[in-house]
């Protein structure tokens, strides 16, 4: 048998060894899912505003419009202000982009429920000689597609987004000296 060799660490004698450069992956994939939640709570603030004229005409409270627009409109505000100044590498758009994270988390979360709700006070009685689809049917559809798209298409990104943002890589990648 042969001894193992190892090989041979160089002396840097008092001189620091050189770091590599972080890497930026997580911040800018955090960048651009922020960017990408405030496009989609800018749209659906201007939807929940839109259909004010719709509660009015129906009778309804305009609260429940009103409330859901200001809250998108923050979330929309923190996550783009956020990712603007994690572009421009400044650490305090890192707690903001968090922040607008966890609204839009608890946007989301609020939404499911009103909208199990409401779908759960939807007459599904049904005519015995009627031809159209059970609607009881169509109420548990809707509330499947209100829960999937809710968990699949803001919950789960704005936790990521929240996750890569808090990562060390991003916090060394937005204080790194500039080259």
């Amino acid at each position: 048998m042969h001894p193992v060799v190892l090989p041979v660490q160089p002396i840097h004698r008092g001189r620091p060894v050189a770091q590599s450069r972080p890497s930026g992956w997580p911040a800018i994939t955090a960048i651009v899912l922020a960017d990408g939640g405030a496009v989609v709570a800018t749209y659906w603030a201007v939807m929940a505003v839109l259909s004010f004229r719709d509660d009015l005409e129906a009778g309804r409270l305009l609260r429940y419009s009103f409330a859901w627009s200001v809250a998108l409109t923050g979330t929309a505000s923190l996550l783009a202000v956020g990712a603007t100044l994690m572009v421009r590498r400044k650490a305090i758009g890192r707690p903001l982009v968090v922040l607008g994270s966890c609204a839009a988390v608890v946007v989301a979360a609020v939404t499911i429920v009103v909208a199990l709700r409401a779908l759960g006070e939807i007459d599904v009685s049904q005519d015995p000689g009627s031809d159209l689809p059970n609607p009881a049917g169509m109420v548990a559809a809707g509330a499947v597609v209100v829960v999937v798209l809710a968990v699949g298409a803001v919950i789960l990104p704005a936790l990521l987004t929240a996750l890569l943002t808090l990562l060390p890589s991003t916090k060394r990648w937005l204080t790194r000296p500039k080259i």
